[in-house]
């Protein structure tokens, strides 16, 4: 992650520090309030706010065509012609069509995009899983009360063990 970029995440960090509460917990729209008040704050160096400005339209985008994306209707029916279809290719350069204007190859592009996200989705949802009865079972078996301590604790987490990159991915909500 570029410099700037990780300037813009370690603000949205210490916002998200600023609306957590003793018990760990934070609502969403507090850390947002939160995140735009630093962002508006007009001591903001001019190239963050740029960079900002970056990520904000990244953001805007990938949220349009999550919003496009087809849902059954009432009638049962999928077509929408302002829904937009997923075809391919690699994370930030994926080739989309308008569901009104895709040919035969478009949807069966569509068809094999959507059974491979579908596999991953469901491997991710297992590995979760497992995780959370895991460390359910670790916290009940040590009477320990939160997740951290037991990590720490019992599974023997260092700081060393988080990921550089906090920058979310474009293709999960």
């Amino acid at each position: 992650m570029n410099p700037a970029k990780r300037r813009i995440y370690e603000l949205v960090e210490a916002a998200a520090q600023a609306v957590t509460d003793d018990d760990g917990v934070f609502y969403q729209k507090a850390l947002a309030d939160e995140v735009k008040a630093r962002l508006t704050d007009k001591e903001l160096p001019p190239q963050l706010r740029e960079h900002t400005a970056d990520v904000l339209a990244s953001l805007l985008a990938t949220q349009f065509v999550r919003n496009r994306t087809p849902k059954k209707h009432d009638d049962g029916k999928l077509f929408d012609p302002g829904a937009i279809l997923p075809l391919g290719g690699e994370d930030s350069a994926v080739k989309r069509v308008w569901m009104d204007k895709a040919t035969d190859e478009d949807l069966m592009a569509w068809g094999a995009q959507d059974a491979a996200n579908l596999s991953k989705v469901a491997a991710a949802s297992a590995d979760k899983q497992a995780y959370i009865a895991e460390r359910v079972r670790g916290m009940r078996d040590h009477q320990i009360k939160t997740l951290g301590r037991l990590e720490r604790d019992v599974y023997g987490w260092v700081e060393d063990d988080m990921p550089d990159d906090d920058e979310p991915d474009d293709d999960t909500p």
